[in-house]
């Protein structure tokens, strides 16, 4: 395993290029850009634009692993399906063009006025629009669960997303099929476990070949915080020594979302993952 760092950690204070050079000054191994303006919203970056910022990465020695995506996820009506479908398609665009490995996805919510059996079929009919068109440019989606959180009402009433924990993520992978992959948040999965990460072990080991990405933040246990590791109630320790024993070769993407002082927060951060990968044997 490797670490990686998304850029939306450094949105505040850092244009894009900015924190390439902040991400490798702090240790990273890759970047994950931030799918979002003022960073790597792909309408405003245009083919030119897109090698500089290739070549920039190569140049600080780090890899571009994920575009994080960003938006308001469809509920799966059909216009705002339809823009979705668009906008994916173009961030997989720009993952070729930057030589990034995937696209990382949240695919939307229900709505209290809608059968989830209904946003369901229409999240999965997206998606396979979106994982075909991966699958012809040899970029692969990975699908990221939004666990329950309090925050998440339309109308008064409850929205749960489509995605919500670790089985409806292995089933919504299994109907996209293809080129459709997991992205695990460990914070999300901190949310869902309710404080105890072996609960949900076998739903993890379900994922086992599944999993190309990982976000890694802390919480509160209830919702989705992004804080510093270590400043939360997440056994990181628990979660990246089940990756490891399942075979996880990859990227662990830290995920501070606009913080305030992103350079000690990046360094800090690394520092707890870094550690705990150096003491399985896990960091390579």
């Amino acid at each position: 395993m490797k670490i990686s760092i998304l850029s939306s950690a450094y949105i505040l204070r850092h244009t894009l290029e900015e924190s390439i050079e902040k991400a490798s000054e702090a240790g990273y191994d890759a970047i994950d850009f931030f799918a979002s303006y003022p960073h790597a919203e792909p309408r405003v970056i245009d083919k030119k634009s897109r090698e500089k910022l290739r070549i920039l990465a190569d140049q600080h020695g780090l890899a571009i692993n994920q575009i994080a995506s960003y938006g308001n996820p469809t509920t799966g009506f059909f216009a705002e399906m339809e823009g979705y479908v668009t906008a994916q398609i173009e961030r997989l665009e720009f993952a070729k063009d930057v030589g990034a490995h995937h696209v990382e996805l949240v695919p939307g919510f229900t709505r209290p006025d809608l059968p989830k059996e209904l946003t369901w079929k229409w999240a999965v009919e997206g998606h396979k629009r979106i994982a075909e068109y991966g699958e012809k440019i040899g970029i692969p989606i990975a699908i990221e669960f939004e666990p329950v959180q309090p925050n998440q009402e339309m109308w008064g009433r409850p929205m749960p997303p489509n995605v919500y924990d670790l089985k409806s993520l292995k089933r919504f992978i299994d109907d996209v099929g293809g080129n459709c992959q997991a992205n695990l948040d460990i914070g999300h999965c901190n949310i869902v476990a309710k404080g105890h990460p072996e609960s949900v072990k076998d739903d993890l080991l379900a994922l086992r070949g599944c999993i190309i990405g990982v976000h890694c933040n802390d919480n509160d246990g209830i919702s989705d915080l992004n804080l510093v590791p270590g400043r939360g109630t997440c056994d990181f320790s628990y979660y990246i020594n089940l990756l490891n024993e399942m075979g996880y070769d990859r990227y662990v993407g830290i995920e501070l979302e606009g913080e305030d002082n992103p350079i000690p927060a990046a360094r800090e951060s690394i520092k707890l993952i870094k550690d705990i990968m150096v003491k399985i044997n896990a960091y390579k």
